[in-house]
Parts: C-alpha cells; sequence; structure tokens
C-alpha cells in the first residue's frame, strides 16, 4: 500500500504525487528500468528509472546484493497493483 499524506490542499503537490506513484507502477515490472548501483560505504541499492532515464525511485541501502535483489523482487511484484491510499493530515 502506497500512502500518501499532506497538510492542507496543495491540489498540485497531490497531483504531482499521483504522477509519481502511477510511473512507478507502471515501469516497476521492467527489469531494464533498475540500475542497480553501490553507495559509497558499499552497500547495494537500486534506483527506478522512466523510459526517459528520469529516477522515479530509490531503495534504502540493503546489507547485500542478494538483499538489493529480493528488494527489487519485492516492488515488481507488488508496486504494479498496490493500493495507494490518500490522507490528509490534520494539523
Amino acid at each position: 500500500m502506497v500512502r500518501l499524506f499532506w497538510l492542507a490542499k496543495p491540489t498540485r503537490i497531490l497531483k504531482g504525487a499521483k504522477n509519481g506513484v502511477s510511473a512507478v507502477k507502471t515501469n516497476a515490472d521492467y527489469d531494464s528500468r533498475y540500475e542497480r548501483k553501490t553507495g559509497n560505504a558499499g552497500e547495494a541499492y537500486f534506483v527506478l528509472k522512466a523510459p526517459n532515464q528520469e529516477i522515479i525511485g530509490k531503495s534504502e541501502m540493503y546489507s547485500s546484493t542478494a538483499a538489493m535483489e529480493n528488494g527489487i523482487k519485492s516492488v515488481k511484484k507488488n508496486a504494479p497493483t498496490a493500493k495507494v491510499v490518500v490522507s490528509e493530515a490534520n494539523a
């Protein structure tokens, strides 16, 4: 489940967030859209890119390449059908 929170009703921000979620859902299934990387301290992570090479998602840092690959598998499996819940936080 993807949760989007905002403090007021900034329509522009909500639209941008929905577009971002849609881009992840659309591109998550394509292995070629994942760029596997290594951080400064040697941790594995990945970025998900749109067809135009724009980064649309970045993972957490993983302790191993195998753990990173499991993270990619999870995104591929869950993102395309993830339920999106939009909530307005009360200040």
